[in-house]
């Protein structure tokens, strides 16, 4: 029987202004500021420039995992946050947005391996 369970936050953040969508450093320090608000530990990080346009962070958490993907050619931002154990997705979640400055965000969270939901 499967007893992992978990917490799977999927964001879409629309409106994101120009000068935070094409600051990686920003944005490096967003997410590594929320997995500490959301009690998450950071292992590893991997970061990727794209040319001419976008920027893809990926730190792995001792829980899980959170990504960024921006695409500033459309003012957007495809965040995931996946947490077991005592990660707070939601809370890592709500830190990016409050410093990022979406104007318009649309959020899922899922649970993950609950067997009573299958």
């Amino acid at each position: 029987m499967l007893d992992t369970r978990g917490w799977h936050v999927v964001a879409d953040f629309w409106g994101v202004p120009d000068e935070v969508i094409n600051d990686t450093r920003l944005i490096k320090q967003a997410a590594i500021r929320a997995a500490a608000f959301g009690q998450m530990r950071v292992l590893d990080m991997v970061e990727h420039k794209f040319y001419p346009l976008g920027y893809t962070l990926l730190l792995l958490l001792a829980e899980s995992h959170l990504s960024v993907h921006t695409y500033p050619e459309h003012n957007y931002i495809a965040l995931d946050i996946f947490t077991c154990g005592s990660g707070l997705a939601d809370a890592a979640c709500e830190c990016l947005s409050t410093i990022l400055h979406p104007a318009k965000t649309n959020i899922v969270v899922l649970r993950r391996g609950d067997v009573g939901g299958i």
